[in-house]
């Protein structure tokens, strides 16, 4: 049986670096969405599975177990690994490599953050230097120690959102989708959160999002 508190790494087919850097524990799956085959062969890690069409890759591994689907659907290679977590029984979804090279397949795995917090769970990407998460009705809080910058943008057409501890703070300010006002906010040596009490918003941060720093509002 899953244990609910496991983490599904996806790893997409954009190489971040060296950002696979947590000990994969026996509760946790790694699952290489097509082309993330050759990012986790560069770190010498073996997925647990690998899903997609495998136009990426070029070929149907040997040794690993593959789920393969037609070119032509409606799903991204990501979102298909994401629904196969899913059905594993995971809420906790990591995905690595999903930002950078193309601009449509970086939005697209943005737009699975959302549908990882539509369907009751919590999702995250980490790229070289930056994390990012989608939230609703949900808090994230930075300890004091954290550096950098920190965005939130409205997903949904309105978001009511409060930031603490921030060089910009608020309380249950409407934020919409087309007016980017929550750009590059800053820490300041303190405890710091940000509530997304109505809509979806994005977070971006130079801070690394850990699950932990994720809750329920």
């Amino acid at each position: 049986m899953v244990n609910p508190s496991g983490i599904c790494y996806v790893l997409a087919a954009m190489d971040p670096g060296e950002t696979f850097t947590r000990k994969k524990r026996d509760r946790d799956i790694v699952i290489a969405a097509d082309a993330g085959l050759r990012y986790a062969d560069r770190i010498g890690l073996c997925p647990d599975v690998v899903v997609g069409d495998f136009d990426s890759l070029g070929y149907i591994p040997d040794g690993i177990e593959s789920v393969v689907f037609p070119k032509e659907k409606d799903d991204t290679d990501t979102m298909l690994a994401v629904r196969y977590g899913m059905k594993s029984g995971y809420k906790k979804f990591a995905l690595i490599g999903a930002v950078g090279g193309r601009p449509d397949h970086s939005f697209a795995n943005i737009q699975t953050l959302s549908f990882i917090a539509a369907n009751g769970g919590i999702g995250m990407i980490d790229g070289d230097g930056f994390s990012m998460t989608v939230l609703s009705r949900s808090v994230v809080t930075f300890p004091k120690e954290s550096k950098g910058k920190v965005s939130v943008f409205s997903l949904s057409e309105k978001s009511v959102v409060s930031i603490c501890g921030l060089k910009y703070h608020a309380d249950s300010i409407e934020i919409c989708f087309d007016f980017p006002i929550g750009v590059s906010n800053e820490f300041v040596g303190a405890d710091s959160s940000i509530a997304v009490r109505s809509g979806v918003a994005l977070i971006m941060s130079d801070q690394p999002i850990t699950f932990e720093m994720i809750g329920e509002i």
